[in-house]
């Protein structure tokens, strides 16, 4: 790959490799930082698909739910004032059990509803494996260093 000149080695071969090595780095790694940002944000658009799909379904299924719940909240307290005689006591009993009931499934879904469940994680282990490179790289005091250390990888 090295040019002889009059049977000796050509240094300006040398500057024109690790110039070119220098810009085909900076290119690609421009590119890697591009392609990385875009693969997080379709991530992140998924994410958001999914939770806007869920969302959108809680919404419903819990609208038709709670009526459904607030008949049978009421035929519960007839049926207690059936027992008891007193209206407002049964009312008021079966409106403390409801809201005890509805804590208790409020905190469960609280406790489900995680937020590193949006974490792209694909993007994230990425730009760690990314980082770690150009840490590493930014060590190398010149090209030439790159240079042999790609040519012992091989």
């Amino acid at each position: 790959m090295h040019a002889a000149v009059g049977g000796r080695h050509d240094p300006s071969e040398d500057s024109r490799s690790i110039a070119e090595l220098a810009r085909r780095l900076m290119t690609q790694t421009s590119e890697l930082a591009r392609k990385e940002i875009e693969l997080a944000r379709l991530e992140l658009a998924e994410a958001m698909d999914v939770l806007r799909s869920a969302a959108i379904s809680s919404v419903v299924g819990g609208t038709v739910a709670f009526g459904g719940f607030l008949m049978l909240l009421a035929a519960a307290a007839l049926g207690l004032n059936e027992v008891l005689h007193r209206p407002w006591l049964s009312a008021l009993a079966v409106g403390l059990g409801s809201c005890v009931a509805g804590g208790v499934l409020v905190l469960a879904a609280r406790r489900r509803l995680r937020t590193d469940a949006l974490v792209p994680d694909k993007s994230a282990e990425s730009l760690r494996r990314d980082s770690q490179l150009v840490h590493r790289n930014g060590r190398w005091r010149d090209a030439r260093e790159e240079i042999a250390w790609h040519r012992e990888q091989k």
